[in-house]
């Protein structure tokens, strides 16, 4: 049967099923994606997000997985973006989350980490960060004072964040 229509079918396997068709070599990548989405076992979504070759399978693992501890290890060491902003989405670790945005050299990593940092005294350095999505993220997503949102709606090179630092100054309600 053509790709499409075999990874169609593995979108619709039972999970028993799914494992044992990720576990047969010469399985065409979209195949193998489709089967990961119907893993929920966490073993199994461990050693698809520890082994597998194809970033795009880890990436549907990692948005399956709740194991905090893998996820973390994930969002540090995986060398895809797309697997580590993944992973990001769905921490909620605010040490971590926050190292990430500082350090991690991807733009995507970074701006999931930001989207899900909490603490009001975040956004004064977000805003520093070099990546408009990241500042931008930021301004959309973190408490911050009318004065941060007034000196970012007037000095920020970004028309897009100066539009939502001018956005989160007519919401009242959205300012801390």
């Amino acid at each position: 049967a053509p790709v499409p229509v075999r990874a169609a079918a593995a979108a619709r396997l039972k999970e028993s099923e799914a494992i044992r068709l990720l576990a047969e070599p010469g399985v065409p990548p979209e195949v193998r994606r489709a089967a990961a989405g119907t893993v929920r076992e966490r073993d199994a979504l461990r050693k698809l997000i520890l082994e597998d070759p194809d970033p795009a399978v880890r990436r549907t693992a990692a948005a399956l997985v709740e194991d905090a501890e893998l996820l973390s290890r994930l969002v540090v060491e995986d060398g895809d973006e797309g697997v580590r902003a993944r992973a990001a989405s769905r921490l909620s670790d605010q040490a971590l989350l926050e190292r990430i945005a500082r350090r991690d050299p991807s733009p995507a990593v970074r701006r999931e980490a930001v989207a899900r940092l909490k603490g009001p005294d975040t956004l004064a350095w977000v805003l520093e960060d070099p990546d408009e999505g990241v500042r931008a993220q930021s301004v959309q997503s973190l408490p911050g004072t009318p004065d941060a949102f007034a000196r970012t709606a007037l000095g920020d090179p970004s028309p897009q964040v100066r539009k939502y630092a001018v956005g989160r100054l007519l919401d009242p309600p959205l300012l801390d």
